[in-house]
């Protein structure tokens, strides 16, 4: 959004802004976290090249379209989550946070697909040591059943639960408190509680 707005100078322009932000943030209150970027791709990787001042470092890594193994992603040049995480981390050192991400129930996407996708991307963002990871919401919007943005959730806009918010209440349950080490391991490997 922030590109569309600026001429091509826009990164130069953000990179001004977010430090800008950052030291008026922390003179305010130290302890406030401050996280930015959030672009796509090449771009985000170019900014984090600028010298940026962050807390963290902001990601949406949806798929491109489908749910099926090796995680896909959609950051051009990269189509792969682990190369995209990578080359993120080759980028920065800040801890990642990954604001929003997941797949919707739609066209061929079945509530099984995006259980498994959700299931194997936070298993997997975990293994790879990202900081903080969410998904793009909770519960589908509204009752739009024909529109794919509306439909990212574990749960239907009703309440009901679908296969995701399973899978969700079974691995939550046993990872609560473990942190990925970015070694594919967990820090405390936890048993299966099966708890939400």
């Amino acid at each position: 959004m922030y590109a569309s707005l600026e001429d091509p100078g826009w990164k130069a322009k953000y990179v001004v802004l977010l430090n800008s932000i950052y030291a008026a943030v922390k003179a305010s209150n130290p302890s406030t976290s401050v996280i930015g970027t959030g672009s796509q791709g090449g771009s985000e990787l170019s900014l984090s090249a600028m010298g940026i001042q962050a807390d963290g470092e902001t990601d949406s890594p949806y798929p491109a379209g489908n749910a099926d193994p090796p995680e896909p992603v959609n950051q051009p040049p990269y189509t792969e989550y682990v190369s995209w995480v990578q080359a993120v981390r080759v980028a920065t050192t800040l801890p990642l946070w990954e604001t929003q991400w997941g797949i919707q129930t739609h066209n061929a996407i079945s509530e099984y697909n995006q259980a498994m996708f959700d299931a194997r991307r936070v298993l997997e963002s975990l293994g790879l040591g990202i900081a903080h990871t969410f998904i793009n919401s909770a519960k589908d919007e509204n009752n739009v059943t024909t529109s794919p943005t509306s439909m990212y959730g574990a749960l239907r806009a009703s309440l009901d639960p679908k296969q995701s918010y399973f899978c969700y209440a079974a691995y939550y349950g046993c990872l609560d408190g473990r942190q990925g080490n970015g070694n594919g391991c967990l820090s405390q490997p936890g048993r299966f509680s099966g708890k939400f």
